[in-house]
Order: C-alpha cells, then sequence, then structure tokens
C-alpha cells in the first residue's frame, strides 16, 4: 500500500512534522540569537574590568566603533553624543555610550577611557583584543571596519551609533552628525 511504511519505518508524515519542527526550532534559535546578536566574547573597560552586554543593566546602550587615533570622524561623533546625552538632563542615567575600539593593538583600555571620559565623564571605552572576537562583534552589529593600507594609517570604520535597548535587543542606527534631539527621539521610538 503507498505511504504505509515499512517495519522500523517512520511514517512520511511523522518524518516530514519532525523536520519542519527541527527546522522551526533552528530558525528559532537563529532569531533568537540575531534578536540579542550580541556575542559573548571577552571585552575590558579602561578600569580593567570585563565588560559584558548584560553591564548595560535595563539602559539603552548607544555602541559606536571607532580609535583613539581617528582624525575627525571619531572626535565629531563622540561630541555630538555627549551633547545629545547632556540635552537629556535627568533621562541621561538610562543611557549608557560605549565605543568600542577597533585599533586593539593601540588602544588600551586605559588609553581608550581617558579618551571617551573627555568627550563625557559616563562614556565607556571597550577593547576587544583577540581580532576574531572583534570582528564577530562587529559582525552583530553590521558594522564594518578594514585596517589600515600602511602601519599607522587611519582604519576605515562604520560611522553610525547602534541602539541597544534597555531589553538587550538591537533596535537601530543613527548617524552623525546628530539632529538636535535626535539620540532622545530614537529613545523613545
Amino acid at each position: 500500500m503507498r505511504g504505509t511504511p515499512r517495519p522500523g519505518q517512520i511514517p512520511r508524515s511523522l518524518a516530514l512534522t519532525l523536520l519542519v519542527s527541527l527546522g522551526v526550532g533552528l530558525a528559532g534559535a537563529w532569531w533568537s540569537a540575531w534578536q540579542s546578536g550580541l556575542p559573548d566574547v571577552p571585552m575590558a573597560t579602561s578600569t580593567g574590568k570585563s565588560f559584558a552586554w548584560s553591564d548595560l543593566d535595563g539602559r539603552w546602550g548607544l555602541v559606536y566603533f571607532g580609535y583613539r587615533g581617528c582624525p575627525s570622524a571619531c572626535p565629531t561623533a563622540l561630541s555630538g553624543l555627549a551633547k545629545e546625552i547632556r540635552a537629556l538632563g535627568p533621562q541621561e542615567a538610562r543611557v549608557q555610550v560605549v565605543m568600542i575600539s577597533v585599533d586593539p593593538e593601540r588602544d588600551t583600555p586605559a588609553r581608550l577611557g581617558a579618551y571617551v571620559r573627555y568627550f563625557h565623564p559616563r562614556f565607556i571605552g571597550v577593547q576587544v583584543p583577540d581580532a576574531r572576537d572583534l570582528t564577530l562583534v562587529c559582525k552583530a552589529f553590521g558594522a564594518a571596519f578594514a585596517a589600515p593600507a600602511t602601519a599607522g594609517g587611519e582604519i576605515e570604520h562604520a560611522l553610525d551609533v547602534f541602539l541597544i535597548d534597555p531589553r538587550g535587543r538591537l533596535r537601530g542606527r543613527l548617524s552623525p552628525p546628530f539632529v538636535p534631539g535626535e539620540v532622545a527621539k530614537a529613545l523613545r521610538g
């Protein structure tokens, strides 16, 4: 009889159900990973403590990829972010700006910390020491960067600021220069 399994065989409908369930389960796991999308890799702050995405602790995260030796894009973006954060007034405590260095060889945690605190005392500088881990983090955000063609040259990198909501999900991106009130509007929406 057609469609009747032989002894020891799984019925076709059951096999199809199992495959679909497995596919949905894998797709769900992928979707969940993409939703949080933030790799758990070793990262260090200027205080010598490790940094984890859970450190954002229910706050909005504004993540910027840059480096201390950047001649203009990074200082412009960080200055703009500092103005936007100060304009939030009492709501400032709900937001944490994190700059992840794309130049971990030259940007030690201490140097990076001093650099970002120049713009705002609550900004955090983060170093991802392993190049493969840094690439994973950048890919999770869709933030590209390219090493300089010559030693000491400029590093091409994404200019966007990425928003992480208080539940740890990527919610969008902003591009500097910021229109006054743009960050506050993004945090409301």
